[in-house]
């Protein structure tokens, strides 16, 4: 019996459909009647297509020389690809054509011969590489694709990967040619904005899909010494300002060092990583938190501000409220701000307790959040708070003046002055912790004017006053009024 003809198809069909084998019917089969071919789509291209060769003729593109197909039936293409036609009743799955870059322009082929040359280039050095990046396109999913990637053969689901890739790209350079195409008949001049793809440019822009790692590590965040050093250093400058009132600041610098490498050598931890086949990160870990910020800063404001019995240091308790005051670091800052409200509200507070509370409001991990101007705000809005809560305890008839936001020294400043206009003294000489002035508000009540000038005139010292001889004097003038010696 002779062989059935196969019929003619332009373009690169027709080597595709030279390439099908001849068979003999096994039984003649039932005839057909004859029927005109029925596009599914536009009508079928018949303008034949260059194979292999450069071309730099963009209208194919637009003429329908090469259409983008969607799929094919009952998923012989589950994906969109490039043909020389749209599907027809007689012609339900069209050749697929492979646009690749060339130097000038591009160039169309069979997929099968694009797949059969890229396999030449793919060797057993390589193949690993290629499996990888082609992951995806496994039609037989994650269990084919791990099936392949465990032999360095070119076994059938990675040909079958390729010749997907190869149909993806080739509807990227379709797209592509397809907008340059349109641009060219309005700007001959115009670029194509960048290259279209071959086979192994596609290949390497494809995104890695990580494998399955499992790791354990010990981690230590261990501190280098000098690292160590000098950021205590930094915490002085910051703090202190003048690194020359820090007491045996060398050997406070090394006990800071041994002190935080002891501590950091106690907080190893052991971590397991677990990375999916989707490349999700689950780690778990055991041990303790490395030392945070606070922590650190905490240890070295302790050592400036207390000293190191084994350093044999002081810190800066040594240096005088001038020194402190003049120094110009945060502790500087919030030492004089301390002081004055200390001094507004009548309670009396060594330079020690000054630096204690200081310390309390600096202290990132204490009644702060950082080192942000807000935050050292807060830190001293909170000591001032207490020692106007002192205020009130002590000077228990002041408590409503001080809610009402009076301070102390607002009411005691008229105490002080009348003293010194009593005593002869010049302004300021009366401060607000004079024995006197603490008396006239100590009380469940505020003293009269009286009152006051009464207890300050029973003191030994007046009497050699101006104001005591002044007293005598009028003293002395009513008396003689009185009897008459005078007027």
């Amino acid at each position: 019996m002779a062989l059935k003809q196969k019929p003619t198809i332009p373009g690169p069909l027709a080597s595709a459909a030279a390439a099908l084998p001849q068979t003999t019917p096994t039984s003649k089969p039932t005839p057909k009647p004859s029927a005109t071919p029925r596009p599914v789509g536009e009508t079928p291209n018949v303008k034949p297509i260059n194979v292999g060769v450069e071309s730099t003729d963009w209208n194919v593109f637009l003429d329908g020389t090469l259409v983008q197909v969607a799929s094919g039936p009952q998923g012989v293409n589950v994906t969109p690809y490039i043909a020389g036609q749209l599907p027809t009743t007689d012609n339900e799955n069209p050749t697929g054509i492979a646009i690749l870059r060339t130097e000038k322009g591009f160039r169309t082929d069979s997929v099968d011969s694009v797949a059969a040359a890229s396999m030449t280039g793919i060797t057993s050095d390589n193949i690993q590489y290629y499996k990888l990046k082609l992951r995806k396109y496994y039609p037989g999913g994650e269990k084919a694709f791990k099936l392949s990637y465990s032999t360095i053969d070119k076994d059938a689901e990675f040909q079958k990967a390729i010749k997907r890739a190869i149909n993806e790209l080739s509807v990227d350079n379709f797209q592509a040619g397809t907008r340059y195409a349109t641009e060219l008949q309005t700007n001959p001049k115009a670029v194509l904005p960048k290259p279209l793809y071959d086979f192994d440019s596609y290949v390497t822009s494809r995104q890695d899909i990580p494998s399955p790692i499992s790791s354990g590590d010990t981690v230590s965040s261990l501190t280098k010494e000098m690292d160590a050093k000098a950021e205590f250093d930094r915490t002085v400058k910051q703090y202190v300002g003048d690194p020359a009132l820090v007491d045996k600041l060398e050997d406070l610098r090394e006990a800071y060092w041994q002190k935080l490498h002891k501590e950091e050598l106690l907080r190893d931890s052991f971590r397991i990583s677990t990375q999916d086949i989707t490349g999700n990160t689950i780690s778990k870990s055991t041990g303790y938190a490395p030392l945070s910020e606070q922590d650190r800063t905490e240890m070295r404001l302790g050592l400036i501000i207390n000293g190191d019995k084994k350093a044999a240091s002081i810190g800066i308790k040594g240096a005088s409220e001038e020194q402190l005051e003049d120094a110009g670091g945060l502790i500087s800052q919030g030492y004089s701000k301390l002081k004055a409200t200390a001094a507004d509200y009548g309670i009396r507070l060594t330079s020690s307790e000054l630096l204690n509370r200081v310390n309390r409001a600096l202290k990132v991990g204490g009644v702060t959040a950082g080192l942000s101007a807000s935050g050292i705000a807060t830190g001293l809005e909170q000591e001032i708070t207490t020692i106007k809560q002192s205020a009130k305890a002590h000077f228990k008839g002041l408590a409503p003046y001080i809610d009402n936001g009076l301070k102390v020294s607002d009411i005691t400043s008229n105490f002080q002055r009348m003293k010194e206009d009593e005593m002869g003294l010049v302004e300021g000489a009366v401060d607000i912790y004079d024995d006197d002035v603490q008396k006239a508000i100590g009380g469940p009540d505020i003293s009269s004017k009286d009152d006051f000038l009464l207890g300050v005139r029973s003191h030994f010292d007046w009497r050699f006053t101006p104001k005591a001889n002044e007293a005598a004097a009028t003293f002395l003038n009513t008396i003689n009024k009185a009897w008459g010696k005078v007027g």
